[in-house]
């Protein structure tokens, strides 16, 4: 295919495509963004290319893009290996590859990735079998394959959510951090003018901003489109492209950061209008070199990594960084954290369920359209559900001790009771299926506690039995 085609996208995006180049427009973090993707020479290039200017009119510029980025790491799987079609077999070879290959940045590819990449080639593939270019039974069994390969994937997904969530202290760390800088950056502001150039131009920003997702739970799309006419008195407005209209009510807090803020970027803009972004900065790069720039979560990202650092080295009464995570290994000692825009809305969600017994409270403050996914936040009732395991199974055990040391002879029905319910402790085998078939590690991990926990105790009342 030579001929060079353009479209919009169905977002209304300019897309052009030139096999093998794909070149789009789209917006990232509320900003224009060109993309330009050549495609490796291979005989499935052209139908790549053809496949995307069928789908492109019907597709979001983002799902087009993912596409092709599906497409570019087939072909390098087929550079490296011996593989030349697109089949059940070379696509299960594929799905196997991925899990070695690495980012740019060096890190393994996310499990949602290599899942969503093998969702988008199966759509190729069902294009390729209704051109008749490969057979219906290659598309089914590469379905089944990819169906095989991901089976769990979402309760490993739900696991990774619970093991990685902020803890309380974490969080509590977090806000008197934000605390500790709106201070700063208050007496920074209202110094001369000689003494705030010295302070960095994103920091009394950074209070509001923060804020906006560890108090209310903003999302980053909600955040990189706020304008100054969204602001009504303590009620933001909240206009994401891709989401529901909705407001939320700004508490005190927000309000006397809101005012730092204000008052900061009062140094280089003057009269706002209401169609202008909330927060800007000035512009230092390229040709928009002393022009005022939206401070979006892009901008945000890398001035939280200096936040980090930051407080990292600053020490609380006791002696221990205010934020800070912990390495793998021990001699790597503690880290800056590593929290962006999205994990503070993740744990601003996840401590509202740690204190709110009703749902159906923390769906409203999340903005949740389904109640699964409010459910998936409630860290806290795993946890309890956690305690009323080892109560359950360990009960039996505990009360027959507890009969012993105080030296009463049990009842028969006392003793039939408990030995019944002692059965009911989860074997090893038990563990084993659920980490094997369904991929929850985590759970396996705790009936494994509850047996070897129960199964000392059970044998310390042996011993203590046998003593009487």
């Amino acid at each position: 295919m030579k001929n060079r085609v353009e479209f919009l996208s169905q977002d209304l995006y300019p897309v052009r495509i030139s096999s093998p180049t794909i070149e789009a427009e789209a917006r990232i973090c509320n900003r224009k963004t060109n993309f330009k993707l050549r495609l490796r020479q291979h005989p499935l290039t052209d139908q790549m290319c053809e496949f995307l200017i069928f789908r492109g009119p019907h597709s979001p510029v983002r799902t087009l893009l993912g596409y092709c980025h599906a497409f570019a790491r087939f072909l390098d799987f087929c550079e490296a290996s011996s593989y030349r079609e697109l089949i059940g077999e070379s696509f299960a070879a594929y799905t196997d590859w991925l899990k070695t290959f690495e980012t740019y940045k060096g890190q393994p590819l996310a499990e949602e990735s290599r899942r969503f990449y093998g969702t988008l080639l199966l759509r190729f593939m069902d294009w390729l079998a209704d051109t008749e270019s490969i057979t219906s039974r290659e598309a089914h069994s590469a379905r089944l394959r990819h169906r095989k390969a991901f089976r769990g994937s979402s309760a490993r997904k739900l696991e990774r959510m619970r093991s990685n969530a902020v803890t309380p202290d974490a969080f509590v760390r977090l806000t008197k951090a934000i605390r500790l800088e709106y201070e700063e950056s208050k007496n920074v502001v209202e110094q001369i003018a000689a003494g705030q150039g010295e302070h960095d131009i994103t920091f009394p920003l950074l209070p509001f901003s923060m804020l906006l997702a560890t108090a209310l739970g903003i999302r980053p799309v909600e955040f990189n489109h706020l304008t100054v006419g969204d602001l009504r008195g303590d009620r933001l407005l909240l206009n994401p492209p891709n989401k529901d209209p909705s407001d939320v009510w700004l508490t005190p807090s927000l309000m006397a950061s809101l005012g730092l803020a204000q008052s900061w970027m009062s140094r280089y803009r003057t009269n706002p209008t209401s169609g202008e972004p909330l927060l800007v900065i000035p512009s230092h790069r390229g040709r928009r070199a002393y022009s005022l720039e939206r401070f979006d979560t892009t901008i945000l990202g890398e001035s939280l990594k200096k936040f980090y650092r930051k407080y990292l080295d600053l020490l609380d009464p006791d002696g221990i960084p205010y934020l800070y995570e912990s390495s793998d290994s021990d001699d790597a000692g503690l880290l800056p954290l590593s929290l962006s825009f999205a994990d503070f809305r993740i744990a601003a969600i996840t401590e509202a369920a740690r204190h709110e017994s009703n749902p159906e409270t923390v769906m409203r403050f999340a903005r949740h359209k389904s109640f699964a996914t409010t459910m998936k936040f409630y860290i806290h009732e795993t946890h309890r559900q956690w305690v009323d395991n080892v109560a359950t199974y360990l009960a039996p055990s505990a009360e027959l001790f507890r009969i012993s040391l105080e030296n009463k002879i049990a009842r028969f029905t006392e003793e039939t009771a408990a030995e019944g319910a002692a059965a009911a402790v989860p074997a090893l085998e038990e563990a084993q299926r659920l980490q094997t078939e369904y991929g929850l590690t985590r759970d396996a991990q705790n009936l494994r506690e509850f047996a070897a926990l129960n199964h000392a105790i059970v044998g310390r009342i042996d011993e203590h039995l046998s003593g009487l």
